[in-house]
């Protein structure tokens, strides 16, 4: 699986490729968009109106079916089944909810929309200062792209895999993994497996099949079996990604009890609120890295990634440990400069962390696989 998205959403001469807009600029651009479509085919406003909700608000897909003006209208007028609701903030969440280069803001006090240049975008930042993924309406998760994260949340069992794999016991004839609760089982040690089709019953302390009477077995040591070997391998290395994941998860976690240390200054600092800002920012792009690096296949080379993340890893950690003793932390001219500029160095690694793995991706240098994930 390769990915070839580019994270970086700025055009050359520096403009986004999304706006936040408020209501008044989502009925504007509605307004525009139906009278340009009105003036190709010569149709009315409301006529054209109901063309572009057929095709979800999509004029090339409306220009694509090459219609003659009388087509247009014949279409809208059999196939069409829009309301003829003209409320103007009806029209408006139809327009935002059908269109796929609009999106609401899913911040809950928000009313803007984010209108983007193309539906596969990312991360986005709506006027309200909430990021968030346009693409799958997470919130942001640079660098690692939607399709990895859903796979990894959706398969993130660590408690129940770390139980299985290192409670239970293979069957020494089919390798099925067993987790006997029977504690009478466990008293005498004979076990049954339980695949239908196998049900041998074995000694559960060293794997030898119970034939007739088995008595001592300190002599006998249970046999390897490799499928269970490498699921161990396996479960280590996810867990060790996973132990990375929640780190930086509980880092940000933090937000609220450094906000409050913040606030209970007797001096309101606003630099302090930005500086956190910034290091919240840095929890959560070394977080969704160690997704990212889990899937990347061994062959790739990402090491210029793991330079910039550990540098990133660094500065954060340093910048963390000074808002944890933050008591401590006078608010004199020097101190505020030193802060400030331990939290633009942190931006800088990140930046260059997300704009690394970004070209890495676009150019198809990186590839990832899915597989990675324990199988059971």
């Amino acid at each position: 699986m390769s990915h070839s998205q580019d994270d970086c959403q700025e055009h050359e001469n520096g403009e986004k490729d999304y706006r936040s807009l408020n209501a008044e600029q989502l009925e504007s651009k509605l307004k525009t968009l139906v009278s340009n479509v009105a003036a190709i085919f010569e149709l009315s406003d409301e006529q054209c109106l109901k063309l572009l909700q057929k095709y979800n608000y999509d004029k090339e897909r409306v220009l694509e079916e090459g219609y003659s003006g009388e087509d247009a209208l014949k279409s809208v007028s059999v196939n069409s089944e829009t309301s003829e609701n003209n409320d103007r903030q009806a029209l408006i969440n139809d327009y935002v909810t059908k269109s796929r280069y609009l999106k609401w803001c899913p911040n809950g006090g928000c009313t803007r929309a984010i209108e983007a240049d193309y539906a596969d975008i990312r991360t986005v930042r709506c006027s309200c200062q909430l990021e968030f993924c346009f693409s799958c309406d997470r919130g942001a998760h640079d660098p690692v792209p939607c399709d990895l994260l859903a796979h990894w949340l959706e398969n993130d069992n660590h408690g129940s895999l770390e139980k299985i794999i290192f409670e239970s016991k293979p069957c020494p004839k089919c390798g099925f993994l067993i987790q006997p609760d029977d504690k009478v089982h466990m008293k005498t040690g004979s076990v049954w497996c339980l695949n239908e089709e196998c049900r041998q019953q074995f000694c559960w302390y060293c794997g030898v099949e119970w034939v007739g009477d088995h008595y001592d077995c300190e002599d006998f040591e249970y046999p390897v079996n490799q499928k269970h070997e490498k699921l161990k391998s396996d479960f280590k290395r996810y867990s060790r990604y996973h132990g990375f994941f929640t780190t930086q998860k509980e880092n940000l976690g933090m937000e609220e009890a450094l906000r409050e240390k913040i606030e209970s200054r007797e001096i309101k600092s606003e630099y302090l609120q930005e500086t956190l800002i910034k290091l919240l920012d840095c929890f959560r792009t070394l977080m969704y890295s160690y997704v990212l690096e889990f899937y990347l296949n061994e062959e790739c080379n990402a090491n210029i990634f793991k330079q910039i993340r550990e540098d990133l890893q660094t500065d954060s950690a340093k910048l963390f440990e000074m808002f944890l003793k933050l008591e401590e932390v006078d608010d004199s001219i020097a101190t505020k400069k030193i802060i400030q500029e331990m939290g633009e160095s942190a931006v800088k690694k990140r930046i260059n962390l997300l704009k690394n793995c970004a070209e890495e991706m676009k150019n198809d240098n990186w590839t990832f696989d899915e597989h990675k994930f324990i199988e059971m």
